[in-house]
Parts: C-alpha cells; sequence; structure tokens
C-alpha cells in the first residue's frame, strides 16, 4: 500500500513537471513562430501610398525597418532569383550587378536608381528545400542558371548583405501553372525545389493549408526585389478586389514592379496569402527619353497576387502525404508552415497527446499553444 502511494505520488510529481515543461515549450515554439508570422508590431499597416506607386512610395529598404517579425522575414524566408552570373560570389557578385537605373533607364531623380539590379524575380521559401514563386519566374532563366538567394538587402545604407549570405541551387519545378488571361480561374505559381535544404537559421514562411479569400480594404505587406534591386518592405497595401468567386487571385494596391514578380503579400499575422503575378505598367517614358515610376491614386489597385492556398492545394493534390506543409492542420502538434520544432517539443507533444486520448482526458497545453500561434 505505501508503495503504491509513493508511485502514485512519484507519478502526480512528475505529470505535473511534464505539464510545466510542456508549458514552456509551448511558449518557446510560440515565440519562435511568431518571429516569422506573428503580429508585426511597429509596423505601419496604415503607411499612407503604395514602381507602381499608389500614392506616396513607402517602399523600405531592410535596414529602414524597425519591426523584428517583419525583418526576419527579410532574412529569413523571403528570397531573390538570380543569374549565376551574378552570384557567383557573394555579396560582391551581386553589388556588381547594372543598377536598376541603368537596366530600366530610369531618370536621374528614380528612388533606387543607384541600387543594384540583380534579382529578375522573387521567392518565398515554404519549407527547407521549397520556394514559391510565380509561375512565368520559372521559364525565364534555364534553371541551372538561377541562384536562389537569401540576404539580398541591405543591412545599412552601403552594406550590402547581412554577412550570412546564403545561395541555393534549384533541383526542379514540382509543380507550375502559367494560365491564359482569359483563364477562369487564373493561376501563375511555381514550386522550385533546392538542390538541398537551406541552413537551419532559414525559418519558411508560414503558409495555411486553408483557402482564405481576403476581405475588401484588408491590409497587406509586400516584400519583393523591385526592379530587380535588393529587397523593399511596403506595408501601405490593400486589397481592393478578394474575386471571392474564383479564389483565384486578389488585386491589392501594393507598390510593386518589375522583378517583384514571386515576391510575397502577408497578412497581418504576417502568414503568407499570394505570390505576385502580374500589374499594371511598372514604368512611363517621359519627353526626355527616361523613364518614371508610373502613379496611380489610392484605390487604383492593380497588382495581381495568385493565392498562395491554392498552389498549395495544387502541390498537395500530387503528393498528400508527400510534405509537411501538406499535412491536415487542427492536429494538435501540426505546425502548418513548416517552423523548425525541437525533438524535445515533439516528444512532449506525443506524450501529452496520448494522454489526451484517455477518456476524460482534456487537449494538452501544447496543443492550446499551437492553435493559439496559429
Amino acid at each position: 500500500m505505501v508503495r503504491r502511494r509513493v508511485v502514485s505520488r512519484f507519478r502526480v510529481i512528475a505529470i505535473a513537471i511534464a505539464r510545466w515543461i510542456a508549458i514552456l515549450a509551448a511558449a518557446a515554439w510560440t515565440a519562435s513562430s511568431t518571429a516569422g508570422c506573428g503580429g508585426a508590431v511597429g509596423v505601419d499597416w496604415n503607411a499612407s501610398g503604395q514602381p507602381i506607386v499608389y500614392g506616396a512610395d513607402d517602399r523600405r529598404d531592410y535596414f529602414q525597418v524597425s519591426d523584428p517579425a517583419a525583418r526576419a522575414l527579410m532574412t529569413e524566408s523571403v528570397v531573390a532569383l538570380v543569374s549565376r552570373r551574378w552570384a557567383a560570389s557573394l555579396p560582391a557578385g551581386l553589388a556588381s550587378a547594372p543598377t536598376a537605373g541603368t537596366t530600366h533607364h530610369l531618370c536621374p531623380q528614380e528612388p533606387f536608381a543607384d541600387q543594384p539590379a540583380a534579382a529578375f524575380c522573387t521567392g518565398v521559401l515554404v519549407d527547407s528545400d521549397l520556394v514559391l514563386t510565380a509561375g512565368h519566374c520559372a521559364r525565364l532563366v534555364p534553371v541551372d542558371d538561377v541562384g536562389v538567394v537569401f540576404d539580398y538587402l541591405y543591412a545599412a545604407p552601403v552594406t550590402l548583405g547581412s554577412g550570412a549570405n546564403e545561395i541555393a541551387g534549384i533541383a526542379e519545378i514540382v509543380d507550375e501553372a502559367l494560365d491564359d488571361p482569359g483563364a477562369k480561374p487564373r493561376l501563375d505559381f511555381a514550386w522550385l525545389r533546392l538542390t538541398s535544404p537551406v541552413d537551419p537559421s532559414r525559418r519558411p514562411a508560414r503558409i495555411s493549408a486553408a483557402a482564405p479569400v481576403l476581405n475588401q480594404g484588408e491590409p497587406v505587406l509586400s516584400i519583393a526585389a523591385d526592379e530587380g534591386t535588393p529587397l523593399k518592405l511596403a506595408a501601405g497595401g490593400t486589397v481592393r478586389d478578394p474575386r471571392a468567386t474564383t479564389a483565384d487571385y486578389f488585386v491589392a494596391d501594393t507598390d510593386t514592379s518589375h522583378g517583384a514578380s514571386g515576391g510575397g503579400a502577408f497578412g497581418k499575422d504576417l502568414t503568407l496569402v499570394g505570390i505576385l503575378a502580374r500589374g499594371l505598367p511598372d514604368l512611363m517614358q517621359r519627353t526626355d527619353g527616361c523613364w518614371t515610376t508610373t502613379e496611380a491614386a489610392e484605390g487604383d489597385g492593380g497588382e495581381q497576387f495568385t493565392y498562395a492556398a491554392r498552389a498549395l492545394q495544387a502541390l498537395c493534390a500530387q503528393k498528400p502525404n508527400g510534405r509537411a506543409i501538406c499535412q491536415a492542420e487542427g492536429a494538435g502538434c501540426a505546425t502548418g508552415g513548416a517552423r523548425p520544432v525541437s525533438g524535445w517539443a515533439w516528444l512532449l507533444c506525443a506524450l501529452l497527446l496520448a494522454r489526451r486520448g484517455r477518456p476524460g482526458g482534456r487537449p494538452s497545453v501544447l496543443e492550446a499553444g499551437t492553435r493559439a500561434a496559429g
């Protein structure tokens, strides 16, 4: 009898300790997840303005962005697609590319005209070896000649790269769609599998398996290599037409241009909601021959983003169980956006889920933390 009491007390203590560890693990996981997909404290979602520019130009270089979560997306998740010619050495090769002013024959006063224009498209890392971009970007340059570059950004006004530059190759185009202008639905996306998983310091952007249709007027934040220059963040965009009937793409008034194709549009929780497919003409020629940014009135949105969920659905239709991001969400331990979780956290999650399966068992603390984070 005494032994059973001792064992029983030990079990109670062990369960209590396990619960506290689970709480700490859930808090740590939630904190690490929100570093790349949490609310953007410090990001001005109401910034005035939206090449093409809607109102005032609110594009910002990395060093001008103060919000840690938004900065993390720029360093850990958003990539530039660059010809190997400019990516032979990092970051010196990128800096040697022709400037945006030279490439696009920009007028002298144009913003970012003196910055290198090495990127031809943008992409977003959504798994350790998987990048989502626009479908038309996948065929612009032979995949063997494409470098997927991280840290294509200005860490300081004259400092290109963060010191942790990384380049990856493309092994294959896993899936793609490039529908004709009159098609319904009209999709434009490509999934690129990298030659090897990226460094663990990179964090895939969170992407939901659900198919959320955005609301008109809903704010979106865009990150892309506008005009081929180092990554820019613009937080002043809003959804102008969600196209709820077809849910293939939405129209927004983001400050985006050539080179931004494949760049990400992120919702208020910094979940990836769209990939830039196309937009209105970026530049207009002046009488003196140089080109200047096209300006439009606030609300005249014309930038079209393929819904990220539609691209994910197409990928997962091929191999539903082939990737973590294709697994059904809401299973307690599912991360949806493939955020790294330590082995200890998974072990605790498994133990607590097993306990939850007993009659009368309550949902685990880690499950509650996961739902809150999502």
